[in-house]
């Protein structure tokens, strides 16, 4: 039995056709690499934007087996605590202790997965998913989620952003650090910006970083074709070449490269919508992208592009787009914002009573009740299936409940109702016309 806390090895969440989900670390050497020059580290000037790797995580549905569970928390473990330290406290001082402790607590934990295992042997062809990850989130932050993805037949390419949002990651080796080079999250009053950007604030590094992220998600799924191709230049960590070259045989032909669907959480959700708002970067491809999920999406990155450069949803047709918000972030001035933008793109826009922001991630299984963290991740699985299945519009959930694109409200004005409820403001495909063209106010 599982006990939040106290038990190491979490539970399984599988509620598809495969039980078991296998899981790799992926990193390779960029298709384009890219270097923006503004902003830069105040510290030592080098770039803050600099793609010199693609890494990522995968999990997908593997041969049945039990799992022995992979560590939760990404390498190096004292290095990602130091960055949840200086995103919440600032860093340094007596909380160095704490958080050290908290390493040795964290470090304990497991996802139900197995490291490496071969793909199940199916005659499908499995969609892929490109996950982004939220501010101060890691690859694996979200493996409830992905693993209920990948039980029901999707390969889910989960990225690990280097644009100095994450809590820690380790670039390549290079002259100046031949070990590589660790970097904690990133605060913006670490950064300065050229005279490009006259008096910059917080959410201008985020609208680069927002920018950025998309450029990473493209190099994810270029690298996982690199990888299934025999390129010996992507690595999977822990396989020597014998055992890389079975476990890539074990995709065979077996992953559909022409059906992509990309998710997020908070600046992830962001992430996800502006990839499918805006032109390949650089020399990129268009990915052939089908659906589009948004958990929670923190729109105020993308608001600060429209003030800045007035940029604008282009008035185009859409993948079907379902933003999942918590009433947490619904009650925000910014949902407006999600709202208008959710119309122009004929998105749905729908949000969980009772549920926090961090309630998408694996976070609650740490330490809510088994039974209210499991009925929160079955509705955004359910929902999310429902979309990609075509069937949201007719999900019980959704099924004969108005869609008028505001709040239902309760005393005080802010949206509500009893836990678990689902709040529907927008239907798919029943956006209306945004005035302004598309350009949400800020």
């Amino acid at each position: 039995m599982y006990i939040p806390v106290l038990s190491s090895l979490w539970p399984a969440n599988t509620p598809g056709e495969y039980k078991a989900s296998g899981y790799a670390y992926v990193r390779a050497p960029p298709q384009e690499a890219y270097t923006r020059p503004t902003p830069t580290l105040k510290s030592d000037g080098s770039p803050v934007l600099e793609l010199k790797e693609s890494a990522f995580s995968l999990f997908y549905p593997s041969q049945p087996g039990k799992p022995s569970g992979v560590q939760w928390v990404v390498d190096p473990v004292s290095g990602v605590l130091g960055g949840y330290e200086k995103y919440l406290v600032g860093g340094g001082g007596p909380s160095a202790w704490l958080f050290g402790a908290l390493g040795l607590f964290a470090g304990r934990f497991k996802m139900a997965v197995e490291r490496n295992a071969p793909l199940v042997k199916t005659d499908k062809k499995l969609p892929v998913v490109l996950f982004s990850h939220g501010l101060v989130g890691t690859r694996t932050t979200y493996s409830q989620y992905c693993t209920a993805l990948a039980s029901e037949g999707y390969i889910v390419v989960s990225v690990e952003h280097r644009d100095h949002s994450g809590p820690c990651v380790i670039f390549p080796a290079d002259e100046e650090h031949p070990e590589g080079r660790k970097v904690l999250f990133t605060k913006f009053a670490e950064t300065d910006f050229d005279s490009s950007v006259p008096e910059p604030e917080m959410l201008d590094l985020r609208a680069v970083q927002l920018e950025f992220r998309v450029r990473e998600m493209y190099e994810a799924y270029g690298t996982f074709k690199r990888l299934l191709g025999g390129d010996s230049s992507v690595v999977v960590e822990k396989l020597d070449d014998a055992s890389r070259a079975a476990f890539i045989a074990s995709f065979g032909a077996s992953v559909d490269w022409d059906d992509v669907r990309v998710a997020g959480h908070s600046f992830g959700g962001g992430t996800a919508m502006h990839l499918i708002q805006t032109a390949p970067p650089g020399s990129y491809a268009p990915l052939p992208v089908t659906y589009c999920v948004a958990l929670d999406p923190w729109t105020e990155p993308y608001g600060q592009l429209v003030k800045r450069n007035g940029y604008e949803i282009p008035a185009q047709k859409y993948p079907p787009t379902l933003s999942i918000n918590s009433d947490e972030f619904t009650n925000k001035p910014m949902f407006a914002l999600l709202r208008d933008a959710s119309k122009r793109m004929d998105a749905a826009l729908v949000s969980m009573v009772g549920i926090g922001h961090q309630g998408f991630s694996d976070f609650p299984v740490i330490g809510s009740l088994p039974s209210t963290a499991a009925a929160n991740y079955k509705t955004m699985h359910d929902l999310t299936i429902a979309l990609f299945e075509d069937r949201l519009n007719d999900h019980p959930l959704l099924a004969g409940k108005a869609d008028d694109g505001d709040l239902t409200t309760y005393p005080g004005g802010k949206a509500g109702g009893k836990y678990g409820d689902v709040l529907v403001h927008l239907k798919l495909g029943e956006g209306r016309a945004v005035s302004g063209g598309g350009k949400a106010a800020v």
